[in-house]
């Protein structure tokens, strides 16, 4: 766990950065959006709330790529629970996995609130994640 990203803010030439945390202190996202030279950024997925990841999608250059920076993720190797296939996690605090079959209908409202939330942020660039009320 990291208390905070802060630090993090002034690594303005870095060109990739993969961190593993399991909690973030302040639970603060903006500090990564400073870092407009990276190329890739990878950070664990329900780290921060789909609004947060959202935000940071609009906030960092189109260029920038990373597994974290959407709205879900494919699977591999789907999970199975109570007997059911779960090859996707939709990204963020308390997201579920689902099924891409299965919950298509789920995850393709999913994945339009999430370009939503992202058109938004990149529309009112001053508005903070916290202040979403989608």
């Amino acid at each position: 766990s990291f208390q905070t990203l802060e630090p993090m803010g002034t690594l303005r030439e870095l060109k990739s950065l993969w961190f593993s945390a399991l909690k973030i202190g302040d639970g603060r996202i903006e500090t990564l959006a400073r870092l407009t030279q990276l190329s890739t950024l990878d950070f664990p997925a329900k780290l921060f709330t789909q609004v947060q990841l959202a935000w940071l999608r609009a906030h960092l250059p189109a260029s920038v790529s990373g597994s974290a920076l959407s709205a879900t993720r494919h699977l591999a190797n789907p999970l199975t629970s109570r007997g059911k296939p779960l090859d996707t996690l939709v990204l963020g605090a308390g997201k579920p996995f689902l099924h891409s079959v299965n919950d298509a209908t789920k995850l393709r409202k999913i994945e339009e609130t999430f370009a939503a939330m992202v058109d938004f942020f990149t529309t009112n660039s001053e508005a903070a994640p916290e202040h979403f009320s989608g």
